[in-house]
């Protein structure tokens, strides 16, 4: 192997290469190489791996990449013969001279795993520490952190590919709430139209001045009843619990009057979107009048990442009601706003420990 790759409990740990501009190599060709940039691209790389393998007695036999210096081949674990074609290879394994021949040497092969539990998971979940560190000489911490990273990715597997070709600049999340502010000073400070919303707001929320998930849900269930040009099945209680964690800025579990108003006005704005793009009349939106609802939002989505929305939010014939339809953009504004508030540089990339990553996704 590439002398990047060095043993980590069992496991390869694969190193930034400090004679190759940094990057990193495959443990299976180290001739391909990964900018230190895109590890996903590593993994995609060795996801082709395991999925062309070839079952040998107890062991797997993986395929050299496509990119590979090398071409796309297979290695003979007992003769080391190159070949191209997997049904060549596989004929090639069951000739009689490859039966009559100790499998030994096939213990050492670089494209050798046995089909063992523990190292089959290693190589199906790409289970390598991307250290950062710039040489091999990192210690266990700093390979285990990388490796604790990697894994939170490996679990969230395909939706950073989706979703890595998204500009983040074409997204248009509103504005965020103001922060709260002594009611006095609201009274002093606030237009006529934001007292008299204050007023309303009141009435619906009570003496605490604050909206919890399911005064929520009376609210909106209220509104929408009144409109029936709008297909809905109601918002329930788990929608709602969503819509508040997501818009929760002091973590109180409820909304105050500027975080209320503010998803207030969105829903308004959402719905005259909705209505626009109803262009049937049918009260829900289907899947070909789905897109340019979102990029009216301020969302365009490409395609993969559209398909996820529709799964998670539609029914089975691809329609959207409209409880479905605000639930996906409160959560596409939030995830938005916390991400632009994050990427401080504008860099379009954020940077993430395990620990904030799962503060940022948990809640929500």
């Amino acid at each position: 192997m590439h002398h990047s790759i060095i043993p980590h409990g069992g496991k390869p740990a694969v190193e930034r290469c400090t004679t190759c501009c940094r990057k990193f190599h495959c443990p299976l060709c180290p001739g391909d190489m990964f900018k230190p940039t895109h590890p996903s691209r590593l993994q995609r790389h060795l996801e082709v791996h395991i999925k062309n393998a070839i079952a040998f007695e107890d062991k797997k036999i993986c395929r050299c990449n496509l990119n590979c210096r090398n071409g796309g081949h297979y290695h003979c674990p007992i003769c080391d013969k190159t070949i191209i074609k997997r049904t060549d290879m596989e004929a090639h394994l069951k000739s009689p001279l490859i039966k009559q021949t100790s499998t030994s040497a096939a213990a050492h092969s670089k494209q050798i795993y046995s089909e063992t539990k523990e190292e089959e998971t290693a190589v199906l979940s790409v289970a390598l520490a991307l250290s950062p560190a710039a040489s091999s000489q990192s210690s266990a911490a700093e390979v285990t952190t990388a490796a604790n990273m990697f894994m939170a990715k490996a679990f969230i597997k395909g939706l950073i590919n989706v979703v890595s070709d998204i500009d983040p600049s074409q997204f248009r999340p509103s504005d965020p709430p103001p922060p709260r502010r002594p009611l006095n000073f609201a009274e002093t400070h606030e237009s006529d139209e934001e007292q008299k919303f204050r007023r309303v707001f009141k009435q619906l929320a009570g003496d605490d001045m604050e909206v919890s998930p399911k005064e929520l849900m009376d609210i909106l269930n209220k509104i929408v009843s009144k409109h029936g040009g709008l297909k809905t099945d109601g918002f329930s209680i788990e929608s709602c619990r969503s819509m508040v964690a997501v818009m929760d800025s002091d973590s109180t579990g409820k909304l105050g009057f500027h975080e209320f108003k503010y998803l207030w006005n969105n829903i308004k704005r959402w719905q005259g979107i909705y209505m626009s793009h109803d262009a049937d009349g049918s009260g829900v939106i289907c899947d070909q009048e789905l897109p340019k609802a979102f990029k009216a939002a301020g969302f365009p989505l490409n395609d993969q990442l559209f398909k996820l929305i529709i799964r998670r939010y539609s029914d089975e014939h691809g329609n959207m009601d409209f409880d479905n339809f605000v639930g996906c953009l409160v959560r596409l504004d939030a995830m938005c706003r916390a991400f632009k508030t994050l990427d401080k540089d504008n860099s379009g990339t954020i940077d993430l420990d395990i620990k904030e990553w799962l503060q940022l996704t948990m809640y929500s």
